[in-house]
């Protein structure tokens, strides 16, 4: 054999062999990050609040999970997505928990049943998960089905299409204490209620029970616990078997999809818009804000300007008060003045009329002075007549020397010899007239007297008056 032949004639499939053998063991034993093909299923879990959907998430990963105390309200808010790896069957279960239907706070509805299942598949498409295994709809043990439930399934239902009922299941949770024979009797009964023989052609996949180590037995140590493991445990075999022998999945549309996308691209819209209006309302905020802060203070200016007005109307109404006195005051002056002005006319009339009273008095005064120096001269002339007219007796009716005698008008004569009738009768005429003219004389006197008395009155009631 040529050497030819002899290099051509080595068993190179048994070398092939022997070397990936070698590599074989090594990978085995010393390779890293190994890989390998596993199956994934994907299964949506919806209900009511409080109904222990979260709880069946942890019943599936660890049986021997305590959950947490109930509440009134739902602890998820928000659709959540985990995945966990079953590693004897090489499966990925892919968990979708949504939130709980009909979840109520203090004033009003938080969620509603469409926005939760909406938010449920909203998240599936993100996750790029177009099919679903299967659908877990549950409900409590304590709270049974009602009307909510049934219009929760027409909701899904609605959304998805009749052939999610083929990927339906109920599961019947904080089933930890029952036995097979209040299992069968529960199924029974649901076939019997009313509400459930509405939605009962829905869950083809059949009736499930779930449960958890219960908090309080937990809590106080009790021996149930050891049952209720075993009775999950089947729980938990049961629910995993269903999950993996399911092969055909329900697949989501295009179409619901694209809806979800165009209605999460809506969403991402208005949530823009709702930012910019949200901006816009802070900025309104703060414009009103300031325009409040602007109207305090132009009230403060408009309370301070309403006092200062308040006190100038009194100033004017105390001034007008004050005016009104002092017109009243100047009107008393004025009339004052006026009866000053009257009595100064009164006292410039009586003054004239004294002035007047006097002249005429001064006149009758130098009348009657002069009427009396004309009478002191008659009388004078009467008595120088009546002395020659007793000289002239004397001289014709003694014989004797002629004596002279001082004139005695009214004395009796020391003469023999008496005087004749008509010389008696002269002296009688004379010395009426004498007193005729001493008597105006004296009338004259009490004029004047009357007359100064009258000024004298006059002249004191006007010194009162002034």
């Amino acid at each position: 054999m040529s050497l030819r032949e002899t290099v051509n004639s080595v068993d190179t499939n048994a070398k092939r062999q022997a070397c990936m053998e070698l590599i074989n063991e090594d990978y085995n034993k010393l390779g890293q990050y190994k890989m390998g093909e596993v199956q994934s299923r994907n299964i949506m879990i919806i209900g009511r609040t409080r109904t222990g959907k979260s709880t069946i998430k942890l019943l599936l990963m660890d049986p021997r999970n305590v959950p947490d105390e109930m509440t009134l309200k739902s602890g998820t808010k928000d659709p959540q997505f985990q995945t966990f790896h079953i590693q004897q069957q090489e499966v990925v279960l892919n968990i979708i928990d949504t939130p709980g239907l009909f979840e109520r706070s203090n004033v009003e509805s938080d969620i509603r049943p469409d926005e939760a299942i909406l938010k449920g598949i909203q998240l599936c498409a993100n996750m790029e998960i177009t099919k679903f295994h299967a659908i877990c709809f549950c409900v409590a043990l304590t709270s049974g089905i009602n009307a909510q439930d049934v219009e929760a399934i027409e909701k899904l239902i609605a959304f998805l299409g009749d052939e999610i009922m083929n990927n339906s299941c109920l599961v019947i949770t904080h089933c930890e204490s029952k036995d097979e024979e209040q299992r069968n009797r529960l199924k029974l009964e649901l076939e019997q209620d009313t509400f459930f023989k509405k939605i009962n052609p829905f869950f083809k996949l059949g009736v499930y029970f779930s449960g958890s180590l219960n908090s309080d037995d937990y809590k106080h140590g009790n021996e149930s616990l050891k049952n209720q493991y075993l009775t999950i445990s089947d729980y938990r075999k049961k629910l995993l078997d269903l999950f993996i022998k399911i092969e055909k999945p329900f697949p989501i549309s295009e179409m619901i999809i694209s809806q979800i996308r165009q209605a999460n691209d809506s969403v991402e819209q208005k949530t823009v818009q709702l930012e910019d209006e949200k901006q816009k309302n802070d900025e309104l905020q703060s414009r009103i804000k300031e325009l409040q802060e602007k109207y305090l203070k132009e009230k403060c200016l408009a309370d301070d300007l309403r006092v200062k007005y308040e006190q100038q109307e009194r100033l004017v109404t105390d001034s007008r008060v004050t005016h009104g006195q002092r017109e009243g005051q100047l009107k008393n002056l004025q009339e004052k003045l006026q009866q000053k002005d009257n009595i100064i006319k009164r006292r410039e009339k009586c003054q004239a009329q004294l002035g007047n009273d006097l002249k005429k008095i001064i006149e009758m005064e130098e009348h009657q002075t002069k009427k009396l120096e004309d009478n002191c001269a008659k009388l004078e002339h009467y008595n120088y007549e009546l002395n020659q007219k007793f000289t002239s007796l004397n001289s014709q009716c003694y014989t004797h020397p002629v004596q002279s005698y001082s004139v005695q008008p009214y004395s009796v004569r020391p003469y023999s010899v008496q005087p004749t009738i008509q010389d008696v009768r002269e002296i009688l005429e004379k010395q009426q007239r004498f007193i005729k003219a001493f008597k105006e004389i004296h009338a004259a006197q009490d004029c004047l007297t009357k007359t100064l008395r009258e000024i004298i009155v006059e002249l004191s009631s006007v010194i009162e008056n002034s």
